[in-house]
C-alpha cells in the first residue's frame, strides 16, 4: 500500500480482504490516516500528531465517512444512527469482530448495511473534501450489504467523485456482488504469524511464554480470537458445557433433555448469541475430527476442551462429520432467517442423534 502511494497509483476503490482478527479494518483506518496526514511520513507511517491525524484517530474527521452493519431501529436507520457506538468501540479496540460489534449496539437480530447507507454514501460524497486531500469512505463488512444497497453503490463506484477513495474491509469476497468486486482492487490481509502474536500477547497481557504460545496457536492468526480467549475463560466454559450437554443427550437419544436444552437455549440467548453457540459447536466438531488424526499441532483447543474430546472425538469421523456440520450450519441459517429458535434447536438435536451413532469407517 505504501508502494502504491509512493508511485501515485492508489486505486479509487480497494478491498482489504482478511479475517477481522488479521486487522483489515485497522489497516484500512491506518491507511486512511496516512493518506491525509500532513506531517512527517518519512518513517513509513502517518505522523500521528498533525490535526488531520488526530481527527482521523478519533474517527472525528469530516472527510472520513464510515459505513458498517447496523440493526434497524426505524425506517431512517443508517450507520450514522450508531456512529457514537462505532467511535467508542473502534477507539477502545481497533480489532473486533461482528459479534463484539453486535453486543456493542445491543443487536437482537441480524445486522446489515441497507439501502439507507447507500443513500448516505451518495449524500456524503456529493461534495468535495472539506479540509483534507482525500475524502475517504471506509466500509466494514461490505459482504453484509443487502441487494438494494449493493446495487445502489455500483454507480458511484463506477464514477467516483474526484479525490475520493473507497476502502472496503471484508471477511468474505465470495459474498460480495461480482460487479462490486470488479470495481475494486483486492489486497489480501494475511493472518498474523504465530510468532508475532505470541510475542505481542506475552508482553501485553504479562503471560508466560508457554501460555502465550498456546493462546497464539489456538487463535490461528487472529488477534481478536486471542483477546477473546484471554478475556473469556468463563464464556468458553459455558460454551463447552452446552456442547457437552447436546452431545450427551443426543448420544443416548434422551428426547426429554433435548426439549429442555432447546427451550432453555431459546429463552436464554439472543439470536446472535445462539449463533455464536452453534458456531462453537461447529468448531468442536472440527476439533473432534482432527484429534483422530493424531496430529496435535492441528488442534486449537483449551486443556478443558481437550479433556472432553479425548473421550468424545472417536464418535466424530468420516462417516458423519460432514452431515453433522451441515445440520448445524442449517440451524444457523434458519436462526438468521428469524425462525423459531426452540423448534430449530429441537430439530437440530434430533438430526444429530441420527448421525452421531454411525459406525466409523473400517
Amino acid at each position: 500500500m505504501l508502494e502504491m502511494y509512493a508511485n501515485k497509483r492508489v486505486p479509487h476503490a480497494m478491498l482489504l480482504l482478511g479475517n477481522d482478527g488479521a486487522g483489515s479494518l485497522a489497516l484500512g483506518l491506518a491507511f486512511a490516516q496516512y493518506l491525509n496526514c500532513t506531517g512527517d511520513k518519512s518513517g513509513g507511517d502517518s505522523c500521528g500528531v498533525c490535526p488531520e491525524c488526530r481527527k482521523m484517530a478519533k474517527i472525528m474527521h469530516p472527510d472520513l465517512h464510515c459505513i458498517f452493519p447496523v440493526v434497524k431501529k426505524d425506517e431512517s436507520t443508517s450507520s450514522d444512527t450508531f456512529i457514537d457506538e462505532w467511535r467508542n468501540l473502534i477507539c477502545r479496540k481497533p480489532y473486533f469482530d461482528l459479534s463484539e460489534w453486535n453486543n456493542e449496539i445491543g443487536a437482537d437480530k441480524q445486522t446489515l448495511i441497507s439501502k439507507n447507507d447507500a443513500l448516505l454514501i451518495h449524500k456524503k460524497l456529493s461534495m468535495r473534501p472539506y479540509e483534507a486531500k482525500y475524502q475517504i469512505l471506509l466500509m466494514w463488512r461490505p459482504e453484509l450489504m443487502n441487494e438494494a444497497a449493493s446495487n445502489k453503490i455500483l454507480k458511484i463506484l463506477e464514477e467516483p467523485p474526484a479525490d475520493t477513495i473507497f476502502i472496503l474491509a471484508s471477511n468474505s469476497a465470495s459474498e460480495i456482488l461480482p460487479t462490486i468486486l470488479s470495481r475494486t482492487q483486492t489486497l489480501k490481509v494475511p493472518p498474523i504469524t504465530e510468532e508475532a502474536l505470541t510475542q505481542h500477547i506475552a508482553t501485553t497481557y504479562n503471560l508466560s511464554a508457554a501460555d502465550a504460545q498456546r493462546i497464539a496457536h489456538m487463535s490461528e492468526g487472529s488477534y481478536v480470537k486471542a483477546m477473546q480467549i484471554i478475556d473469556s475463560a468463563e464464556q468458553t466454559s459455558e460454551d463447552l458445557d452446552l456442547f457437552m450437554q447436546i452431545m450427551r443427550c443426543c448420544y443416548v437419544a434422551n428426547v426429554t433433555n433435548m426439549m429442555k436444552i432447546s427451550e432453555n437455549a431459546a429463552k436464554t440467548y439472543t439470536r446472535e448469541q445462539l449463533k455464536d453457540k452453534l458456531n462453537y459447536t461447529l468448531h468442536m466438531l472440527r476439533e473432534s475430527f482432527v484429534m483422530n488424526l493424531n496430529t496435535p499441532q492441528l488442534n486449537f483447543i483449551t486443556p478443558q476442551e481437550e479433556a472432553f474430546l479425548k473421550k468424545f472425538a472417536p464418535f466424530i469421523h468420516a462417516n458423519n462429520v460432514m452431515q453433522l456440520s451441515e445440520i448445524v450450519n442449517e440451524a444457523i441459517a434458519q436462526i438468521e432467517q428469524n425462525g423459531n429458535a426452540n423448534m430449530i434447536m429441537m430439530n437440530m438435536l434430533l438430526q444429530i442423534t441420527i448421525h452421531l451413532k454411525k459406525k466409523r469407517p473400517e
